[in-house]
């Protein structure tokens, strides 16, 4: 099993960028250029991992997606997407099939705020892989 490289994740965010005309709104209306960004993390063996993209002076984070998975077939975890210290989205991470959620509208964060994803242990032998994608503006 092979996780997903920084380039592959990249193109996807790039595709789902230029895919949203929200993109050009909201760049419209804040009057600044968005920053794409991708936050990556991989666990230790059967342990949790979370990945943040921290707070921004007098910037909003907009989340357009995550990937996680596991690199063992027997890993499974919940993973939990964050909005400062509230749960916004959750899902079930489960073996080496990558759990890809991609919104079909980013998820606005607050002003100052800082978002996160965390994937949870995975069992015996199992390495967790987290992708966080979003910009900020």
């Amino acid at each position: 099993m092979s996780f997903l490289s920084e380039s592959e994740i990249r193109k996807i965010i790039k595709e789902e960028l230029a895919a949203s005309p929200e993109l050009d709104k909201l760049a419209d209306i804040e009057g600044q250029n968005a920053a794409a960004w991708i936050e990556p993390g991989t666990s230790g063996t059967n342990a949790e991992i979370t990945v943040t993209k921290a707070a921004e002076a007098g910037k909003r984070h907009y989340i357009v997606g995550v990937v996680a998975t596991y690199g063992a077939a027997a890993g499974s975890g919940i993973l939990d997407v964050k909005e400062g210290g509230t749960t916004k989205v959750s899902g079930y991470a489960k073996d080496t099939v990558p759990l890809v959620i991609m919104l079909s509208r980013p998820y606005k964060a607050a002003v100052n705020t800082a978002v996160s994803a965390t994937l949870a242990a995975g069992g015996v032998n199992a390495i967790g892989k987290v992708n966080l994608i979003g910009f900020t503006i």
